[in-house]
């Protein structure tokens, strides 16, 4: 068993590493998966490939610096709402075209 295949985060945990670090505005998915392939990504000590899973927890380099990642509060909790988006209904959230979003069928939100 490969040293690499002992780091990969399971399918149903974490965000993809190129998710991650796109989404803290490092750069673009793939111009971070060049990065990787290039080996100027780092996770906790080994070089990242395509792939490997981020739950927050661990230390990421980029061209040896460090980058914050987000942390996430699972503890916090929140509602989840199902919604069935009729057809011609968008989901931006203002249409410059004026047509019917989705946010003006919903219900508002408490206020708290």
């Amino acid at each position: 068993m490969s040293s690499r295949s002992t780091n990969q985060r399971p399918e149903s945990k974490g965000e993809r590493v190129q998710k991650v670090l796109a989404n803290a505005g490092l750069a673009s998915r793939r111009e971070i998966d060049r990065l990787i392939q290039a080996g100027r990504v780092v996770i906790d000590g080994r070089p990242a490939i395509p792939g490997d899973r981020l739950i927050g927890q661990e230390k990421v380099l980029v061209d040896g610096k460090p980058v914050r990642l987000p942390t996430y509060d699972s503890s916090a909790g929140g509602d989840v709402l199902a919604y069935h988006k009729p057809v011609g209904e968008i989901t931006a959230r203002r249409d410059p075209e004026g047509r019917k979003t989705v946010f003006e069928s919903l219900p508002k939100a408490p206020q708290g």
